[in-house]
């Protein structure tokens, strides 16, 4: 009886160490760069509305100059985060024009149930791994393989563009 006290006790200490220990590797995977192999032109933001209902959203668009051997992943913005559109700039052919288009979630029912299998379809927060200001975002890009995140701040608010 002693021994299986003692070896459940083992047990349990080496899962909490170890669920310690990933979680803190978890976290730095995260780590924000403080200075990017590119330079940031310009950075804003607008809100846009369409003409049919439920339509809308927010893209943001990051004007960047010497990007070579760079592969943009994506973009964190105000809580969500989107795949980065990359586009040649049409006023600077050395420069590149990042886009996050991210779409106005409306709300839809939901079910709820004591039976998890019921309550498929449910759309799953997402939770980003960032605490950012509302003119902030994070740029996750990849250098020689390697996984990067880069913070742009005081993004520009442009006026609303509204669709007919």
């Amino acid at each position: 009886m002693r021994l299986l006290k003692l070896l459940l006790f083992t047990v349990f200490v080496t899962l909490t160490a170890v669920q310690c220990k990933s979680q803190k590797v978890e976290n730095s995977a995260y780590k924000i760069t403080t200075e990017a192999p590119f330079t940031i032109e310009k950075a804003t933001f607008q809100k846009w509305v369409g003409g049919r209902p439920n339509t809308g959203g927010t893209n943001v668009d990051i004007f960047i100059n010497n990007s070579q051997n760079i592969e943009f992943g994506e973009i964190y913005f105000r809580g969500k985060k989107v795949k980065i559109k990359s586009f040649e700039n049409e006023k600077n052919r050395n420069g590149l024009k990042l886009v996050g288009a991210f779409k106005k979630q409306f709300k839809k029912d939901i079910s709820l149930h004591s039976d998890p299998k019921k309550e498929y379809g449910n759309s799953k927060k997402i939770e980003i791994p960032f605490e950012l200001k509302d003119k902030e975002a994070v740029i996750s890009y990849k250098q020689n393989g390697k996984l990067k995140f880069f913070k742009v701040e005081n993004l520009e608010e442009l006026e609303p563009q509204y669709y007919p």
